[in-house]
Formats: structure tokens, C-alpha cells, sequence
């Protein structure tokens, strides 16, 4: 039994919108791609702005203390000598130097101090997130390869799909299909099932004549918007919910 020219032009059509499926369906596999690694991204930068809290507090608490030793040097030096020392007006002066120095000292271990428990506390932050915030970041490539190996099997379907569409697009009849390959590139929905004496597209009316034409298997394009128009019921719901699913 030979294949009617409508039943291979709406297998095209059944065709373009597996195509038209499978490319929205990689697109997603690609956005999802694109939005774990800015996930994973996220947590590494949160890593390493730990990482760096750490080094700063580390940093800091070396100066603090190279200050401290720095003035216990002074200290110690302005100590021996005064131990050498026999004039009393040399003497006075030191010791108030030295007094001023130990002042100093006490003012500044407040600040080492305080620079310790920043450190401390930077350290026992890292600790505490570090194994969480990698545990997840493992856990978010694991999806990116999953995600990835889906979109590279969609887009080897859609190759497969290209191969494969001109052996179809060749078994039906010219004019239709340079007419549909014009609308298909225009809209997602190149053609659509009558509804309520209407173009399921545009909402266009259809002559009373037209509707009779496509009650004898005729194929027609909408006189407002072009695309190509059926009736359902005529062609047992070929392409019955077609315009439905692609418009919503």
C-alpha cells in the first residue's frame, strides 16, 4: 500500500518536531551545564575567601609580632644600659624612655592578642566549612558530567536527526515542502489543525469553501499568517494536539 503525499509531508512535520523537541531539550541540558558550574564556582570562591581570611590573619598576627619584638629589643637594650650607667641625669632620662617602651609593650600584646583569636577564629571557620563546601562542590560535578553527557547525547541525536531529514524532505511534493521550509524557519507551528472554522495559528477565518476543500484531504495555506492548515477529523487526528504542544 503506497504512502499518500499528506501522510509524507506530515511525517516531515512529525519529524521537524521531534527536531524542534530535542533541541529545546539540549538547550537545557546546556543552560543546566552552565548554571551548576556557576554553582561550583560559588563554592569555590567561598573556599578560597576563607582560605584567604586565614592568610590575612596570618599576615597579621607576623606584624603584630615583629612589632612585640622589636620593642622587647628595646626594652632589653634600654635595660642594660641603664645597668651601666652612673650619671643620674642619663640615668632618669632612659628610664623614662624605658618606661615609655614598656607602656608600649602592654598596649601592643592587647593587639597580639586580639590578632591570635582573629587568627584562631579564621582557622576554626575553614576547618568547619572547608569538608562541607567540597563535599558539595564533588556532589556538583557529578552533575555537571551527568548534565554534560546528556546534552552531548542530545546534540548526536540532532546530528543524526540532519542526516536523516533530506531522505524525507525528498518524498514530498515540492511546493509544499518550500513553502513549509519557508514558514518552518518563520515559526515553530508551520502547520496547525483547523479550530472552530478558524486557523489554529492566527485565529484567521476560513471560507466556507476552503473548509470544504479540506474536507476532501486538501492541504491549504492560511490566507493571513500562511501556514499550512488540515482538518483534524478528516485526517484522524494526524497531527492532533500539534499546535497545543508546540504553543504552549
Amino acid at each position: 500500500m503506497s504512502t499518500s503525499p499528506f501522510d509524507l509531508f506530515i511525517d516531515l512535520v512529525q519529524f521537524d518536531q521531534e527536531i524542534t523537541k530535542t533541541i529545546h531539550a539540549h538547550n537545557d541540558a546546556l543552560k543546566k551545564v552552565v548554571d551548576l558550574e556557576q554553582q561550583k564556582q560559588i563554592f569555590i570562591d567561598e573556599v578560597e575567601q576563607l582560605k584567604h581570611d586565614v592568610h590575612d590573619a596570618q599576615k597579621l598576627v607576623h606584624e603584630k609580632e615583629l612589632d612585640m619584638k622589636k620593642l622587647d629589643n628595646r626594652e632589653a637594650d634600654l635595660k642594660k644600659k641603664l645597668d651601666d650607667l652612673e650619671n643620674i641625669k642619663q640615668y632618669t632620662s632612659l628610664k623614662k624612655e624605658l618606661d615609655s617602651v614598656q607602656g608600649e609593650q602592654r598596649s601592643r600584646e592587647d593587639v597580639l592578642v586580639a590578632a591570635w583569636n582573629q587568627l584562631e577564629n579564621a582557622q576554626r571557620n575553614l576547618q568547619q566549612k572547608k569538608d562541607l563546601i567540597e563535599q558539595k562542590i564533588r556532589e556538583l560535578e557529578k552533575e555537571i558530567g551527568a548534565a554534560r553527557n546528556n546534552a552531548q547525547a542530545l546534540q548526536e541525536k540532532i546530528d543524526a536527526y540532519g542526516k536523516e531529514r533530506p531522505l524525507k524532505a525528498s518524498l514530498v511534493n515540492k511546493e509544499w515542502l518550500e513553502k513549509y521550509d519557508m514558514m518552518h524557519g518563520r515559526v515553530e507551528n508551520p502547520v496547525v489543525e483547523v479550530v472552530q472554522g478558524g486557523c489554529g495559528g492566527c485565529f484567521y477565518t476560513i471560507t466556507d469553501q476552503e473548509l470544504a476543500r479540506l474536507k476532501r484531504r486538501a492541504l491549504l495555506q492560511c490566507n493571513s499568517c500562511y501556514r499550512f492548515l488540515y482538518d483534524p477529523e478528516v485526517f484522524d487526528n494526524k497531527l492532533a494536539g500539534y499546535t497545543r504542544q508546540v504553543v504552549s
